[in-house]
């Protein structure tokens, strides 16, 4: 008996410290695989879509005739996008996404339950500090949120290691629009 209450202690420890974070990058991987299921069954309102644009400074660059599907996601102020097209027209980068809320509520629900597990004992402190521990499996440095710029990538085009394949670049989204009605 003494032993089957031990295990199951070290089974919710393990759960605790590691089963909840697997679990929630699980529910975000399934988000992510939906939303992009719905984009490439077209199963969207085109009046949801949200047009960014960059300045692309690349000479010679062609303006493409069409939107191409384009596939990623991007978090601005918070809010995570999935990509749906794109198109460079007039030396601007033009790209259509669609806000990704299944993924967002997960995020929320993810912080929540860490804000209301590991601050439950500092409740009535006024003094607050994080563990580095907790801080680990609360997914600081998970998301990536880096600042990419426009003058990076472009001196990266000019960088003999740009040229090596397997380099990715990437863009900063400069402004958000949103697309005129479709006139069909």
């Amino acid at each position: 008996m003494k032993r089957l209450a031990a295990i199951g202690i070290l089974g919710i420890l393990l759960f605790n410290s590691v089963g909840y974070q697997g679990l929630t990058r699980w529910l975000q991987h399934r988000a992510d695989v939906q939303a992009q299921a719905r984009i490439d069954e077209g199963q969207y309102a085109p009046e949801a879509l949200i047009e960014m644009s960059v300045e692309m400074d690349i000479p010679y660059a062609t303006n493409w005739g069409n939107w191409e599907h384009f596939e990623g996601d991007v978090v601005i102020d918070g809010i995570h996008y999935r990509y749906v097209e794109r198109k460079l027209e007039n030396g601007r980068m033009y790209v259509r996404c669609l806000p990704n809320t299944q993924k967002q509520t997960v995020l929320n629900a993810r912080d929540a339950f860490f804000k209301l597990a590991y601050d439950a004992d500092h409740a009535g402190n006024s003094k607050k500090s994080t563990s580095i521990f907790v801080s680990n499996y609360i997914g600081d440095y998970d998301d990536a949120s880096n600042q990419w710029s426009l003058a990076h990538w472009v001196a990266a085009q000019h960088s003999p290691i740009a040229k090596e394949p397997g380099c990715h670049q990437q863009l900063v989204i400069g402004s958000i629009i949103i697309p005129p009605e479709s006139q069909s």
